[in-house]
This record gives structure tokens, C-alpha cells and sequence, in this order.
């Protein structure tokens, strides 16, 4: 599976989560312990591609770095997992 976060369509938080929430359906909590849980838990590869960067971090601020603090952990959980910022 892969993932595309483009920030040129993602404007807040919550374009952030319903992105994640379109592949997986029990993203409940809109925040990143929610989603470290479901990225956790889902079995097989996982590709995350991050578009329009500059955008995004301009739209989420400071909590891109934590986005991808999280992508650097999960990282080293699950070997199926890879993302790549474009």
C-alpha cells in the first residue's frame, strides 16, 4: 500500500488524519498516538510518499517534525514500512 501526502492539499491536522483515515478505517483519534497504533498493527508494505513539502510544513507547522519522528520509529518496528519526502 501507498500513501501520498501532498501539501498542496493538505492544510491542517485534520486533512493530515483523514488522509491516513482513507486506507485506515479505525484511525479514531486524529492524533499521532492513534495513528502510531494502526501503522503498528498493519501487516504487510507500507510505502509513505510525502509531496509539496515545503507546503505541508508550512500548513502543519512544527508537527511535521513530529510526523516524521514517527516515521523514523516506525521504522526501525516494522521493516515493511519505508517513506520518502519528494
Amino acid at each position: 500500500m501507498e500513501i501520498v501526502l501532498d501539501g498542496n492539499k493538505i492544510n491542517s491536522k485534520d486533512d493530515l488524519f483523514t488522509e491516513f483515515r482513507k486506507e485506515f478505517s479505525d484511525l479514531y483519534g486524529n492524533n499521532l498516538d492513534a495513528l502510531w497504533d494502526v501503522l503498528t498493527y498493519y501487516k504487510g508494505k507500507l510505502k509513505v510518499l510525502i509531496i509539496n513539502y515545503s507546503n505541508l510544513y508550512k500548513n502543519l507547522g512544527e508537527y511535521i517534525n513530529y510526523l516524521i519522528a514517527l516515521f523514523d520509529d516506525l521504522k526501525n518496528e516494522n521493516p515493511e514500512f519505508e517513506y520518502s519526502i519528494d
